[in-house]
């Protein structure tokens, strides 16, 4: 938790009133605090809290310019595919968001591994449409699959 003067403390939860202020949004929270920094804090003082719960479930970031909103809560996520013929064409998948921070998404869907997902510009683009990839890289999201997937760099044809 930080301090309203910003003094960094680790601590153990004791108890949480399951009641959250519709005003101000907080909760009502015990804290066991120990060691020296016990005395920096006084009784009823107010804190932010961040509350980290790992949680395994299979998905992968993508940078939150790569999302479209979709329908019932889905959102879309566009890549291109070699077709038959042989021409390279976009294509969307649907995809849920599980987690977000200012710059990413952490979603699950029908991407698979080495899908070239396109992670800019996608106001402008329609699936369907007949693309040529010029440029590639790599999207670092903090995890592997299949975010590492290549984030191509389109030019529309036709």
């Amino acid at each position: 938790m930080k301090t309203q003067d910003d003094h960094l403390v680790f601590s153990r939860v004791k108890s949480v009133v399951p009641l959250v202020r519709g005003s101000t949004r907080t909760a009502l929270v015990t804290l066991d605090i120990t060691g020296d920094v016990a005395d920096l804090i006084a009784d009823g003082s107010l804190v932010t809290a961040e509350i980290e719960e790992p949680v395994e479930t299979p998905g992968f970031w993508v940078p939150l310019r790569a999302l479209t909103a979709d329908v019932r809560g889905l959102w879309r996520v566009y890549k291109v595919i070699e077709t038959d013929a042989g021409d390279e064409r976009i294509v969307f998948e649907n995809v849920q968001i599980l987690h977000s921070t200012d710059d990413r998404a952490f979603v699950s869907g029908t991407v698979s591994d080495g899908d070239r997902l396109i992670d800019g510009g996608v106001a402008r683009i329609a699936p369907g449409k007949r693309v040529e990839v010029v440029k590639t890289s790599h999207f670092d999201g903090g995890t592997a699959d299949p975010s590492e997937a290549q984030s191509p760099q389109t030019e529309q044809k036709g």
